[in-house]
């Protein structure tokens, strides 16, 4: 099922959110052996958990959690490696997030729940489905991280001005490389890649309010001042690479899924080709695909409203996950 959708559809249909629900708070759980922070935004309804992409934070969500808080309780989480959640040891990337997202779900949302994924956080909430269909109600990925042919290696990183194949180099050795990281970035000009790392994943014309740039300028001031403020996105690099060379294994995940699942790509996503969301819609034929026209890789900034609408459109047709879902699959 195919469907384009433009930006202008959904303003008269999403409310801004009501000023009276209580304010974000951040909080911390221990999971894989250290803290994972995350935002809990309140919210009624079914618990519904919100992953970032790689290089992302749960800050990335403040522009469509306010659309989704009145019908679902959010909690958007940092990753290990990301944000506010130090690695502490422990491994980054899709496939060693899928544990701590189901213990995630079991200690703190206690309920199945509805996973919201962008990019890498796509991928993860797949694996997780896969894995654990019994702990996911529904799934929504948002241009989600997924190669465009079988082997197929991204060409262009979300790193501003950093090229594929040096990320590639420095995620074999990704401790070391995460010591002389913070030498390379430090000369070049901490706006600029900010900027460029939001604003030159989006499609043309896109138009970032200021605020939101500056609150990521802020929260990459801060990831600079930790030791190894890198090493989390090289890990994480590492461990897509290796699911991207393992195609069979990771169309075998993917086929495995029973959840109802939305898929919303932009069709100008210069990080995640187009052909990547065609190959997902073929191994899913049941999973609606709506091309996000004009969009690039980031819808949250780039249509809020737009994802906020198809969401809440769709998720109440979405029903619930069958709880004799067959055997899980792990990669």
């Amino acid at each position: 099922m195919f469907y384009v959708t433009t930006q202008s559809c959904v303003t008269q249909t999403v409310r801004p959110r009501p000023r009276n629900l209580r304010a974000v708070r951040e909080q911390f759980v221990e999971l894989g052996g250290g803290p994972v922070a995350y935002d809990d935004h309140g919210g009624d309804g079914p618990p519904m958990l919100l992953l970032h992409g790689i290089g992302g934070a749960k800050l990335n969500w403040g522009q469509l959690a306010p659309y989704l808080q009145p019908r679902y309780h959010l909690y958007a989480l940092d990753m290990p490696g990301f944000g506010h959640s130090p690695l502490n040891g422990r491994p980054a990337g899709p496939r060693p997030s899928v544990p701590l997202v189901r213990e995630f779900i079991d200690r703190v949302a206690r309920e199945p729940a509805v996973l919201v994924g962008h990019s890498m956080g796509g991928l993860t909430s797949m694996l997780v489905a896969s894995a654990h269909p019994e702990a996911v109600r529904a799934l929504v990925l948002l241009d989600p991280a997924f190669p465009a042919e079988p082997g197929h290696k991204a060409e262009r990183s979300p790193a501003e001005g950093t090229p594929r194949w040096l990320l590639g180099a420095m995620s074999r050795a990704p401790r070391a490389a995460a010591l002389l990281t913070p030498l390379v970035v430090r000369e070049r000009n901490l706006e600029h890649i900010v900027r460029g790392t939001i604003v030159g994943a989006c499609g043309p014309g896109a138009q970032i309010p200021e605020d939101v740039i500056q609150a990521h300028l802020e929260h990459e001031r801060g990831r600079r001042r930790s030791p190894r403020p890198y090493e989390g996105y090289l890990r994480a690099w590492r461990d897509i690479d290796y699911l991207f060379a393992h195609a069979a294994e990771l169309e075998a995940a993917v086929r495995a899924i029973t959840s109802p699942t939305l898929l919303l790509h932009g069709t100008v996503d210069p990080v995640v080709p187009p052909s990547a969301a065609r190959r997902l819609s073929a191994l899913q034929p049941s999973w609606p695909l709506h091309w996000l026209e004009g969009v690039g890789h980031q819808p949250l900034f780039e249509v809020p409203q737009t994802v906020a609408r198809l969401m809440l459109d769709w998720l109440p047709t979405a029903g619930e996950t069958n709880p004799q879902a067959p055997p899980a699959r792990t990669l």
